[in-house]
């Protein structure tokens, strides 16, 4: 069973923290780069310290996005909802950069649906 607590290193904050009920993850840094992984690619470590998910040479982490491959990735733009179905270009190895977000694709927080 996962760990019930997130124990980062001192001086450490998660950015992040969520139950993933869905089948893939997008994380987006703050260079505009994707990646998509399905939650099996993350392992679990018993201390609760957490893995590399993307690697960034700029910025870090800016957004994530639980969702179902099936229905493709979707963000809102204003009152428009866009979706991409052919999310296999973002679907990299864990700890990759990613790739550059699609044309249309926010610049700031807010976008999850």
């Amino acid at each position: 069973a996962p760990p019930s607590r997130l124990s980062p290193a001192d001086g450490v904050a998660a950015t992040f923290c969520m139950p993933i009920t869905t089948d893939r993850i997008a994380f987006v840094g703050d260079n505009r780069k994707i990646l998509i992984l399905k939650p099996d690619d993350i392992p679990t470590l018993k201390k609760g310290r957490g893995v590399m998910l993307q690697r960034y040479s700029h910025g870090g982490l800016f957004d994530i996005m639980p969702f179902n491959a099936k229905n493709g990735l979707s963000w809102k733009t204003g009152s428009r909802t866009r979706t991409v179905t052919d999310i296999a270009p973002w679907e990299l190895k864990r700890g990759g950069a990613g790739k550059i977000a699609p044309l249309g694709f926010p610049r700031k927080q807010g976008w999850l649906l």
